[in-house]
């Protein structure tokens, strides 16, 4: 499986990577052997690299699904662009 993690940084607006909760996630990701990719707009390839040791992008397949964690996304105009949407 492949996962894209999109926002790495704690603080909105600020590229503070320090308390985000990613790293305990990817801890939990990778013992089931998934493949990790992340991206931030605060921060440049080279910093996600160097602070996550995960590839960046997006991934694209014909099965795409999304898991909103904090419901930054409008869950019916996903679904209505072929996402399988599920908010925690």
């Amino acid at each position: 499986s492949k996962v894209l993690i999109m926002g790495l940084t704690y603080k909105e607006n600020v590229a503070d990577t320090r308390e985000s909760p990613v790293r305990e996630m990817l801890t939990e990701l990778k013992e089931f052997g998934i493949k990790i990719y992340g991206y931030d707009p605060l921060l440049s390839k080279e910093e996600i690299l160097e602070r996550f040791s995960f590839s960046t992008g997006f991934l694209f397949s014909k099965k795409k699904k999304c898991v909103d964690v904090r419901g930054m996304f409008n869950g019916e105009e996903a679904r209505n662009k072929g996402f399988y949407y599920k908010r925690l």
